[in-house]
């Protein structure tokens, strides 16, 4: 959820800061060190390392992006990032289910096993987008004095659900499989080319929406 993800940068973060503030000398040497890394001489690092530890916020910057791989920027605006993800998945829905729809279609019309069973496929993606965007809904919900924890554990149970949904996809999938083998059947080749194409572009799409959100909820 986006809440999880900016308590989880804001712990990492507050980690850096406390280093800094107790170990300045070798919180500089690791800065002269991703200068090296960068290409420049050992004299250029350590130089510019020590320009940048006399800016304590600069310095804090420099080790979230380059050491912790974190943005400090993305934390500046919740509510933006609550909108961007609203945005995404309801674009990554919307998308998958048109999808869906088109190769169930194109799948019957061309014989194809292929296109019908990633529909299925996409199928379970569009319901674990929902569920996740239920979950992450629920997680942002304030503890009670039933649910001191809140509703945070809802993105774990989601995910365990869509885990669960795609292995009974694979098992229907599977059995059809097995009778297309006892009575094979022509199939539309062009026609599975064009639509699986397609579907690469929206899956691709899809993906790139929720990269900022990878590494805050087991959905994504």
């Amino acid at each position: 959820s986006v809440r999880s993800q900016r308590e989880m940068f804001e712990y990492q973060i507050g980690l850096e800061r406390a280093e800094l503030a107790e170990y300045p000398e070798e919180e500089q040497a690791e800065i002269a060190l991703i200068y090296q890394a960068r290409g420049l001489s050992e004299a250029e690092a350590k130089r510019l390392a020590q320009t940048v530890m006399a800016d304590p916020q600069r310095a804090l910057d420099t080790l979230a992006r380059e050491e912790l791989g974190l943005d400090p920027d993305s934390l500046s605006s919740p509510w933006s990032a609550a909108f961007y993800s609203f945005l995404a998945f309801a674009i990554g829905a919307a998308l998958n289910t048109a999808f869906v729809i088109a190769e169930l279609i194109f799948g019957y019309a061309a014989n194809s096993l292929a296109l019908i069973s990633d529909a299925v496929h996409n199928l379970s993606d569009v319901i674990a987008l929902l569920l996740a965007w239920g979950a992450a809904w629920l997680s942002q919900k304030q503890p009670t004095q039933r649910h001191t924890y809140g509703y945070r554990r809802a993105s774990i149970l989601a995910a365990l659900f869509n885990a669960g949904l795609l292995l009974v996809a694979v098992g229907g999938i599977v059995v059809e499989a097995v009778d297309r083998l006892a009575e094979p059947a022509p199939v539309a080749g062009l026609t599975v080319i064009l639509v699986a194409a397609l579907g690469v572009v929206i899956n691709g799409g899809t993906a790139l929406l929720f990269m900022r959100g990878r590494h805050g909820d087991l959905n994504i």
